[in-house]
């Protein structure tokens, strides 16, 4: 007895060294994300845009959506939620010391959505606006900050939307100067495709990231042309919103 007591007490100590390696690396690929630069006026001119992660770090289409932004013309970095903060002070700094081309743009995805949110709470202590918000599938629907200019909400309502990890779903404005638009997707035939999506794959679908770059180049094309790419072409309109 006294012999597989010992034997459990070891194995529970291999799951927890497992789950403490697994926790240290997703840190560790937060801090090498965390070293984006934030500012970017004086080198090429190009307006930031933050991405922010999901839960633990999830969000598989993030990288992609933006290479695609750099493509857009635009300087993306990715961030995770926990960095909120942290971002925040990036971004005064940067403003302080004039090196940020163009107003603040951010594009969250599932918990990054409410962290998002934050974000921009963080920012408006610091006297800053937000230009642009795109959400995508916001799970807790953490009220939009006065600062922000305009905010667009994708989301799909499902059954399971009272189990916030499984759901996406409407945010509202602290002040009524805010635009927002909340876009469940099952209201537009154009986001037929998006319905076969759930709350985990949403966010990474090709049509999903036009949506998000198209929502924000539409406020505010990129300050400087990328040659590589037209700023306007391939962006599909946004739906007559209702």
């Amino acid at each position: 007895m006294t012999n597989l007591i010992y034997r459990i007490f070891r194995t529970e100590g291999r799951l927890k060294r497992l789950l403490f390696s697994v926790i240290f690396a997703i840190c560790a690929a937060s801090s090498a994300d965390a070293q984006g630069t934030i500012g970017h006026a004086e080198c090429c001119g190009r307006q930031d845009v933050i991405l922010i992660r999901g839960g633990l770090g999830y969000w598989p289409g993030a990288k992609a959506l933006a290479e695609e932004f750099r493509c857009l013309g635009y300087a993306p970095s990715i961030i995770y939620g926990w960095e909120a903060a942290a971002t925040a002070r990036k971004i005064a700094c940067a403003h302080q010391r004039c090196k940020m081309a163009g107003g603040v743009i951010i594009v969250g995805y599932s918990s990054g959505a409410d962290a998002a949110c934050i974000l921009a709470q963080r920012l408006e202590t610091y006297g800053i606006g937000v230009q642009t918000m795109v959400l995508i599938e916001s799970t807790l629907g953490t009220p939009v900050p006065g600062n922000v200019d305009y905010c667009i909400n994708y989301y799909a309502s499902r059954k399971l939307d009272m189990i916030p990890m499984f759901r996406g779903i409407p945010v509202e404005a602290e002040s009524p100067c805010t635009i927002i638009h909340n876009i469940d997707v099952k209201e537009f035939p154009e986001f037929a495709s998006q319905l076969k999506r759930n709350h985990f794959a949403i966010g990474s679908t090709t049509a999903m990231r036009e949506m998000a770059t198209g929502a924000v180049v539409a406020r505010q094309p990129a300050l400087l042309s990328s040659p590589d790419s037209p700023i306007i072409g391939g962006i599909p309109p946004l739906p007559v919103l209702r």
